[in-house]
């Protein structure tokens, strides 16, 4: 990278982080700083958490070194694409039942449920870290949960 007309500081080495040892005033017409981006890469990558990887290296992270993180990130993944459906399942017997004047009802009991739905997510992944608790299966119970409310709902509608 190509400076000009810059102005630099110079931390102390034994003491980066003391800000009395600053070196201020350092003025340049032109230089040139390298920036090693595959050391930033790498360095980048290390601290990169479940999270942000792909499902090709959690699969790979889960088989290698038994980490339950792995296990739950993969988890939580599949769960999330799957609660569309729960969601669904829940939400067409109350649709077909649902009057035209209780749309503000239904409204209201829409963002319950999603409430509801997303707070034991929360609740789940405040487990992450117990092990013995298998929060990488306790991630699928609201969608579980929600699966059994909507397929009574349907029992109940077809037997109306």
């Amino acid at each position: 990278m190509h400076l000009y007309d810059t102005r630099m500081e110079q931390r102390d080495s034994d003491d980066p982080a003391d800000l009395l040892k600053i070196k201020q005033g350092i003025i340049m017409g032109e230089t040139v700083a390298a920036i090693p981006l595959k050391e930033l890469y790498e360095k980048n990558k290390k601290r990169q958490g479940p999270g942000q990887a792909t499902l090709v290296e959690l699969m790979k992270a889960s088989n290698e070194d038994n980490s339950a993180a792995a296990r739950i990130e993969i988890s939580k993944r599949f769960s999330s694409a799957l609660a569309s459906l729960a969601f669904a399942l829940f939400a067409v017997p109350l649709a077909i039942t649902a009057q035209r004047k209780e749309t503000s009802i239904g409204f209201m009991l829409s963002l319950m449920i999603a409430f509801i739905y997303f707070f034991l997510q929360i609740l789940i992944d405040m487990v992450r870290n117990k092990p013995a608790w298998h929060p990488e299966l306790l991630i699928w119970a609201p969608n579980a949960i929600f699966f059994v409310v909507g397929g009574w709902l349907f029992y109940r509608l077809s037997r109306r």
